[in-house]
């Protein structure tokens, strides 16, 4: 894999990463009665995993590994 296949791939599982907290925040916020906004947030949710998941060359623990070591590079 490339040096720029790397670098994208990393640089999407910190968008994912951060997409991902942003769903669980939003998920938190909503009233225990809200079923259909509680069908989409998990849908997103659901969504963010399955992109997460097919990232090339990295399972899912592997790769939060990588994105806790680049995560302070990334905010530069």
């Amino acid at each position: 894999m490339s040096k720029s296949g790397v670098t994208n791939t990393l640089s999407e599982s910190l968008m994912l990463e951060h997409r991902l907290g942003m769903v669980f925040a939003t998920l938190d916020k909503l009233p225990a009665d809200d079923y259909r906004g509680r069908q989409v947030v998990e849908g997103e949710l659901k969504a963010i995993k399955a992109r997460l998941y097919k990232l090339p060359n990295y399972n899912a623990r592997g790769l939060q590994k990588i994105m806790k070591f680049f995560k302070p590079y990334a905010a530069v």
